[in-house]
């Protein structure tokens, strides 16, 4: 870890301490100041941030639509754009689910990139029940990722 990783791992620590629970507000309060390790995290030129944040409520904008489908006993929010496989992952696009499933390659590219998203979700849902002693739990979310390893081949 880079010192300026650890300062500022440090200062959300000393925060968290501070008030007993650690927030954006506080983080982005502290952060003001220049000499503070948490500065060169938060974006400060209001332009530059203003573009972030409207590309990000657009990304969520075309995330949110999806229509309901049902596979075995289960109902899914399928979605309805997913990430453009064509792209680089620094690039940005979206394609419809459908326009996306009529090439493997491509259906193959989105499949994996939301698998992966979702075994991220379960490794720091792991992470989180082995700190908390949840030993079964645990077990059942290390076999869930154990039958993963199958499915991508790993």
């Amino acid at each position: 870890m880079t010192k300026l990783r650890e300062a500022a791992r440090q200062v959300l620590k000393s925060l968290e301490q501070r008030d007993g629970c650690l927030s954006p507000h506080a983080v982005i309060e502290a952060s003001r100041s220049e000499d503070n390790p948490l500065h060169e995290y938060i974006p400060w030129d209001v332009e530059n941030a203003l573009k972030k944040v409207q590309l990000q409520a657009a990304r969520n904008l075309i995330r949110s639509y999806t229509v309901q489908i049902v596979y075995g006993s289960r109902i899914i929010a399928r979605p309805i754009y997913v990430r453009n496989p064509n792209k680089q992952h620094h690039e940005v696009g979206y394609r419809t689910l459908t326009a996306v499933s009529r090439s493997k390659p491509q259906i193959r590219s989105a499949f994996l990139l939301a698998f992966h998203t979702a075994r991220s979700h379960l490794e720091r849902s792991l992470s989180i029940a082995v700190e908390g002693k949840f030993e079964t739990d645990a077990s059942k979310i290390n076999q869930a990722l154990d039958i993963l390893d199958t499915i991508n081949g790993t």
